[in-house]
C-alpha cells in the first residue's frame, strides 16, 4: 500500500477528490524530487506564482525521467527527441545517422557502424546520448576527420533528414547531410544550431 502524501508544513492529506487538489506542489531541486509536498494553504504567494506559472507553460503529461532520475517536462507545444539504433540487419551501410519526426517526437537513430564524430552533429541535448550509445554499440570511437556536404533530396519525406558517409569528386571521405525540399524544421532540433540554420536555408533556397 502506498504511503500517503502529506504536506510538509501542516500534514495535511492529500485527496485527489477533495477542492483543490490539482493545487498541490510537489518540490524539485535541479528536476530532482526533494519529498517535499506543499498544499495550497501553505504555499506562499511566490510559489504559487511559480506553479501557476509552471502549469501554464509545461506539459505535465508528457514529463518523464532522464538516465540520471532527473524530472524532465517539455514546454507545451514542444517536440522530444529519442535516440536509438538503426535496423541495418546487421550489415555495413553508409548511413550514419537519421532524424525522423512522428507525431510529436523527433527519433535519431545511429547503426553500429558509425563513428564518433557524427555526435558533433546533434544538439546538446542529445550529444552525450549519442556518444554513449555509439559507445556501446560497438562503433568506431573517432574516425578521420572529413568534411561536412548538405544536398537537397527529392525522395526524403519533409520529417527527415539522413547523413551518409560518401566519397566527394575529389575522392575526399565526406558526411552528406540530405535534407527535404520543404522540411519539416521541428526535425531539425535534432541538430546544432549551425547545423540546423545551414540546413534550413539549404532546404529553403533550393
Amino acid at each position: 500500500m502506498s504511503q500517503a502524501i502529506r504536506c510538509s508544513r501542516c500534514n495535511r492529506r492529500y485527496r485527489k477528490w477533495s477542492a483543490g487538489a490539482d493545487q498541490w506542489n510537489a518540490v524539485l531541486e535541479e528536476g530532482y524530487f526533494t519529498g517535499i509536498y506543499l498544499c495550497p494553504r501553505c504555499q506562499t504567494p511566490e510559489e504559487n506564482l511559480e506553479a501557476e506559472v509552471k502549469e501554464s507553460t509545461l506539459d505535465y503529461e508528457r514529463g518523464h525521467l532522464d538516465e540520471q532520475g532527473r524530472m524532465r517536462t517539455p514546454a507545451k507545444g514542444a517536440v522530444d527527441r529519442e535516440l536509438g539504433m538503426v535496423d541495418v540487419g546487421g550489415k555495413p551501410t553508409d548511413v550514419q545517422l537519421i532524424a525522423v519526426r512522428q507525431d510529436d517526437t523527433v527519433r535519431v537513430g545511429v547503426n553500429e557502424f558509425t563513428d564518433l564524430r557524427i555526435a558533433e552533429l546533434l544538439c546538446e541535448g542529445l550529444a552525450p546520448g549519442a556518444r554513449k550509445l555509439i559507445n556501446s554499440s560497438g562503433s568506431a570511437h573517432g574516425g578521420e576527420p572529413r568534411s561536412t556536404v548538405m544536398v537537397v533530396s527529392d525522395d526524403l519525406e519533409p520529417g527527415t533528414v539522413a547523413v551518409e558517409r560518401a566519397e566527394t569528386l575529389d575522392h575526399q571521405e565526406a558526411d552528406v547531410i540530405s535534407v527535404p525540399r520543404d522540411v519539416d524544421c521541428e526535425v531539425l532540433t535534432a541538430f546544432t544550431p549551425e547545423i540546423a540554420a545551414q540546413l534550413r536555408e539549404k532546404s529553403y533556397t533550393h
